[in-house]
């Protein structure tokens, strides 16, 4: 399962971790070519406060994180109606944020708007409506990104609903159908 909650924390964390390397090392790069500090040559630590420039910004990159896991097992958890201002509550983001995600989800043919309700601005995800997509990615994961039919259905899932969610996942590009497998198979993204 996925830990909604910890999404805003972690984000928060790589911020102020992007924040701390980047601005620190920039502080004692300029400290190194402008004073006798830390030793007498000037500007000989230069590619250690490079390198920390660079872990900051690498922290920033990843501190822009989207969070479309975290949307799709919120979905499952409201039967696959959603509204921005419940995205943005639920994962303490920020609207454009939620909306960013959403469009790219759209763009995947994951979420689609529902403009009959723009005062609401819900947003639906109708495989979430009757199967089991958020359980069957963490089984996935489980499994080292393959999963069979055989695995849905031992899950405690009829042969329908598994089959069902196997074309979900084929017909969204989430997943691609194992070759090696011997039966119905599918080898799923679990990042």
């Amino acid at each position: 399962m996925i830990d909604i909650a910890d999404f805003a924390r972690r984000i928060r964390r790589r911020s102020i971790l992007a924040g701390l390397f980047f601005f620190g090392s920039a502080a004692m790069l300029i400290v190194d070519f402008t004073t006798s500090l830390p030793t007498q040559v000037e500007g000989e630590f230069a590619f250690l406060w490079l390198f920390g420039l660079a872990i900051g910004a690498f922290f920033y990159f990843l501190s822009m994180e989207l969070p479309k896991k975290e949307i799709l097992q919120l979905a499952e958890t409201h039967n696959g109606l959603l509204s921005l201002s419940e995205i943005s509550t639920a994962l303490a983001i920020d609207p454009q944020t939620a909306l960013r995600t959403l469009l790219l989800l759209q763009r995947l043919g994951i979420a689609i708007p529902r403009w009959q309700e723009l005062q609401k601005n819900l947003w639906e995800f109708p495989d979430y409506l009757k199967l089991p997509i958020a359980e069957t990615i963490d089984l996935a994961k489980k499994h080292g990104g393959r999963l069979s039919l055989k695995d849905l259905i031992s899950a405690g899932h009829s042969v329908d609903v598994a089959q069902h969610t196997f074309d979900a996942l084929s017909e969204k590009g989430l997943a691609q159908k194992d070759p090696s497998a011997t039966g119905p198979a599918l080898i799923l993204e679990t990042q």
